[in-house]
């Protein structure tokens, strides 16, 4: 009977012995065979990643990567093959599935129910250390890793890398704001400013009306703007628009005496006498004894005198030119110092006359004109501009920028005897939302 029972555990025992071993196999048992020369070590991780249809992840830092080493095998394990190519002592192997996941001997296996095992000798470990609550690093899958308090994950030549980063350290905040500021999404902003306007008038058709205007409105002028803005981001690069409204004033001064003529009224008449000769048709005798006669018309011209009047025109004020801007400026945006950001545009600006308010002079005989009857609808700006833009937050921005711009187009219509080249350069502060 005791024979009988010893024999069935025997049996029983045979039986479950390769389970045991069978249960112990990993994916570091799996066979390949690479060879490589003067390689660095994480090609030759990526290289068994696809051979063996495994995923590598590591910390940074935690051995020379960039190490170029010599290797033969021919239907060899992969735990040989680690072993030969990242000796150590102070590394562990976690495996889970088909992941291996690399880290320090010291610290807590990233995982539970994986197997950790030694570099060296590449033996199981019975014990699993119990892992600290407040450091959960836990790999999910071989595509998607879940970031926790104390990892995130970078990429290095195709191959996961688990940085380690501590959870209160502001450089995991500055990576995030980087991220979002440089990736896709849309900004809205509110715009407040001046623009400083520096004109220049210049001879069109008429030289001594030009020298008029050119005296009197050269005051100085200047543009106070706000208004809504958008932008676009695209990583570093953004499309800005949106629409402002903007008033431009100047002074003028005409004060000038005009002598004309007043075609409506005739105060008299002068005559201008002038005779009309034609040879007449004789009809007497022919040859030398006939007598030539002429008809003689006199003709008298009366030429109106009209009033002459003097006007004195003494004119001061201040002429005013409202738009509606939409400008489409293509911008680039780069990181100098933590949330602070440099930006560097360029562009074009479209100016809507909105309304005009003020007297200027349009001919030679320096009569007063309305603005907004010589003034043009519209005209076009090339704009240049450069500033900061500061993250307050995750979602708010505070931005300040000075510009330089020049008009491309005419601002009156052609009519006017003068060009007038404007000039602006601008300080606009914008604070935006980032959705």
């Amino acid at each position: 009977m005791i024979y009988t029972i010893l024999k069935k555990s025997i049996v029983i025992v045979c039986l479950f012995v390769p389970l045991i071993s069978f249960s112990r196999q990993t994916v570091l048992d799996k066979r390949i065979s690479i060879q490589a020369h003067n390689e660095p070590v994480a090609s030759v991780l990526h290289r068994i990643e696809k051979l063996a249809k495994v995923n590598f992840m590591y910390m940074s830092g935690l051995f020379d990567k960039n190490r170029q080493v010599n290797i033969s095998f021919s239907n060899t394990n992969i735990k040989v093959i680690l072993q030969k190519i990242i000796p150590s002592n102070d590394i562990l192997l976690y495996v889970v599935d088909n992941k291996i996941i690399f880290y320090k001997k010291e610290e807590a296996p990233p995982g539970k129910g994986g197997t950790t095992v030694s570099l060296t000798s590449i033996e199981p470990q019975n014990k699993t250390p119990k892992i600290p609550e407040i450091e959960k690093k836990i790999i999910v899958d071989t595509e998607k890793v879940t970031i926790y308090d104390t990892v995130t994950i970078t990429k290095y030549d195709t191959i996961r890398v688990a940085e380690k980063i501590k959870s209160t350290d502001s450089s995991l905040k500055i990576s995030n704001k980087i991220k979002r500021h440089i990736s896709q999404g849309i900004v809205m902003y509110c715009i407040g400013g001046i623009r400083f306007i520096s004109e220049t008038i210049k001879p069109n058709t008429n030289t001594e009306t030009s020298d008029i205007i050119k005296l009197s409105e050269k005051g100085k002028s200047s543009r106070s703007e706000f208004g809504i803005g958008i932008s676009y981001l695209l990583n570093h690069f953004s499309v800005n628009s949106g629409i402002g409204f903007t008033e431009k004033s100047w002074s003028t001064q005409y004060i000038y005496t005009n002598i004309f003529t007043d075609s409506s009224h005739i105060i008299g008449y002068s005559e201008k006498i002038s005779w009309d000769v034609q040879p007449r048709k004789n009809p007497g005798m022919p040859g030398p004894m006939s007598i030539q006669l002429y008809d003689s018309t006199k003709i008298i011209t009366k030429i109106p005198i009209y009033k002459r009047d003097t006007t004195k025109i003494n004119y001061q004020g201040t002429n005013r030119a409202s738009y509606f801007t939409i400008p489409v400026i293509i911008s680039y945006t780069f990181l100098i110092h933590k949330n602070l950001y440099a930006s560097l545009g360029s562009g074009i600006t479209l100016y809507l006359l909105r309304k005009a308010e003020g007297y200027s002079i349009e001919n030679k005989d320096y009569t007063l004109i309305n603005l907004s009857d010589i003034i043009k609808d519209y005209y076009l700006s090339s704009s240049s501009e450069c500033g900061f833009l500061y993250n307050l937050t995750q979602h708010q921005i505070l931005s300040i920028k000075v510009g330089v711009h020049f008009a491309i187009t005419k601002i009156f219509k052609e009519t006017y005897p003068a060009t007038r080249n404007e000039k602006t350069a601008s300080i606009l502060v914008a604070y935006g939302w980032r959705f």
